[in-house]
């Protein structure tokens, strides 16, 4: 799953409430231990798909959503794969 299909899924669902304008959504990524945050539009209290933000291999603009990591392990600390393996 994408990073940043995490947050408005977090909203729709109810998992999370909304802030006007701007929601930060914190996540934790299991593999590595790290933290982000997801910053997501949210005039009104509600997530707004509608944008200018373009990205390769889309069709159409949609919303921005601004990702910062913090506390990312580096070096050995990492592991990619859940079990550390690569087979």
């Amino acid at each position: 799953m994408a990073l940043e299909v995490v947050g408005p899924f977090a909203l729709e669902t109810g998992m999370i409430k909304a802030d006007a304008p701007v929601t930060a959504v914190r996540v934790h990524h299991v593999n590595t231990g790290a933290i982000s945050t997801a910053l997501l539009p949210t005039p009104g209290r509600v997530f707004d798909y509608a944008g200018d933000c373009i990205l390769p291999g889309l069709l159409h603009p949609a919303a921005p959503i601004r990702l910062s990591f913090e506390d990312a392990p580096s070096g050995g600390e990492a592991r990619l794969l859940p079990t550390g393996l690569s087979r």
